[in-house]
């Protein structure tokens, strides 16, 4: 058997030819975020890279050059084919790049190497990762509405109980925010220096800040903005946002039986609403930026969101901030911009399904549902409180 005997045969958009050898890459997008005066780094992954695949191409025989024309002409034409592999099988790829090569040696031989990617033309043009960003602008253009209209609607304290009230409010904001934000476990050093700064120092002067809406006003907003710095993206935070979203419901009401107290229980009001509006607010920016593994974590990260949005904006007291007009339009569009971005996250998560087991092991039980047990350690994950060796007459979950 000859040389060319031997090799390959290969065709894409129908255009054939030969192929000594090939090979495949792939791996994880990533980011790296590094920190001046830092000897650490942090590697952020973004999910993993589509299989590209490298081949080297033999034209030979009759009609080389021809040949050779016809596949420079497939390999510039526009959008995805059909390659055909004897290794790779049939798979849908976009050409990338190619060079051709032949010498006076070797007459009416074409060396060619050439790159495909795998590539979804179907993908949206208007990426996740896009809308996401729209969802940061709009939580900012919230949080800007927010501080504006709890300055209008802070008391400034004209009274030492007042006072006292106001900063024991205020430090408890300070106190819930320090213990969920520094409770993340989180390489930013920096950011959590600086984050941790900013709640002493401002809990240090809390007597002071709390007599003047302007002065509590930014410290409190000061808190917000180096809590989300802390992290490397908004996602890192969601869990704990959600947890702030019904800061204050349990707390009694007080009373309003004088001017002093009426004033007291208005800012108490006033203080919580801005604490849960806020956290509302990063709530929806961080469930954008999530990568969310299965609808389950999807939906309820969804129901949490709308929980929290009738709760605090549609059966909001008239009294409360998000009455304001302005801040409600705003808030409004933050939600409709991050229910869009959840809807098309919808399409790439998990979907969840349960069922009955017999008498097996979860091993055996993935091989029957996929065709391997590449699946193992997901369905596990799934399942954490089940026995992985033996599942007998268990319900178990599953992803499809």
């Amino acid at each position: 058997m000859g040389f060319f005997e031997k090799l390959h045969p290969a065709s894409f958009k129908g255009v054939s030819f030969s192929v000594p050898s090939e090979s495949e890459s792939g791996g994880k997008k990533i980011a790296e975020h590094n920190y001046p005066g830092s000897d650490i780094r942090n590697n952020e992954e973004l999910g993993t890279l589509p299989p590209s695949f490298s081949l080297d191409v033999i034209i030979h025989g009759e009609n080389v050059d021809d040949r050779r024309r016809a596949l420079i002409r497939v390999l510039n034409s526009p959008g995805n084919g059909t390659l055909v592999h004897p290794v790779y099988g049939s798979i849908d790829v976009l050409a990338t790049r190619y060079s051709a090569s032949s010498d006076d040696g070797n007459v009416g031989i074409v060396r060619m190497s050439i790159e495909f990617s795998t590539s979804d033309p179907a993908a949206s043009l208007n990426p996740t990762g896009t809308l996401a960003n729209g969802v940061s602008a709009a939580a900012a253009d919230s949080r800007t509405q927010a501080g504006n209209i709890f300055s209008f609607n802070y008391n400034e304290p004209a009274t030492n109980n007042q006072s006292q009230n106001a900063a024991t409010k205020t430090d408890s904001i300070y106190d819930q925010v320090f213990e969920r934000i520094s409770s993340v476990v989180n390489p930013v050093q920096d950011g959590i220096s600086d984050f941790t700064r900013v709640v002493n120092e401002n809990r240090r002067r809390v007597f002071s800040i709390v007599r003047k809406a302007q002065s509590l006003k930014d410290s409190l907003m000061s808190l917000y903005d180096t809590a989300l710095t802390v992290v490397n993206t908004p996602a890192d935070l969601l869990r704990e946002w959600q947890d702030l979203i019904d800061f204050g419901f349990d707390e009694p009401a007080g009373k309003t039986n004088t001017v002093d107290r009426a004033l007291i229980e208005e800012n108490r009001i006033t203080l919580n609403d801005h604490t849960r509006v806020n956290a509302l607010i990063n709530t929806m920016e961080s469930a954008a930026h999530s990568d969310f593994q299965t609808d389950t974590e999807l939906d309820e990260t969804r129901q949490v969101i709308e929980d929290g949005f009738r709760t605090i904006v549609d059966e909001g007291d008239p009294s409360s901030i998000v009455f304001n007009v302005e801040l409600r339009a705003s808030l409004n569009d933050l939600r409709n911009k991050t229910r869009e971005v959840l809807d098309q996250k919808e399409n790439t998560v998990w979907r969840i399904d349960s069922f009955k087991t017999a008498n097996t092991s979860m091993s055996l039980i993935t091989y029957d549902l996929y065709g391997s047990i590449d699946r193992l350690e997901v369905v596990q994950n799934l399942n954490s409180r089940q026995n992985f060796a033996h599942i007998n007459n268990e319900t178990l979950r599953v992803v499809s």
